[in-house]
């Protein structure tokens, strides 16, 4: 798994190849600080929808290094 520094790095290079709805939940995670509950209320969808969004936005940035 990819460290805070290398997923921000691999965000600013190719986030904008991600989803909005990615995008803005790897943004809330990262950059932000905010829980998985705190992004899920937020967004108005489960705790495991947040994660599950979280986790694919992240292996698409892996992926496209």
């Amino acid at each position: 798994m990819a460290d805070l520094d290398e997923i921000g790095l691999l965000f600013d290079f190719y986030g904008l190849l991600l989803t909005r709805n990615q995008r803005r939940c790897i943004e809330m995670y990262y950059s932000d600080d905010m829980s998985l509950t705190e992004i899920a209320d937020e967004l108005g969808v489960s705790r495991q929808g947040a994660y599950d969004t979280i986790r694919r936005g992240r292996n698409l940035l892996e992926d496209y290094e």
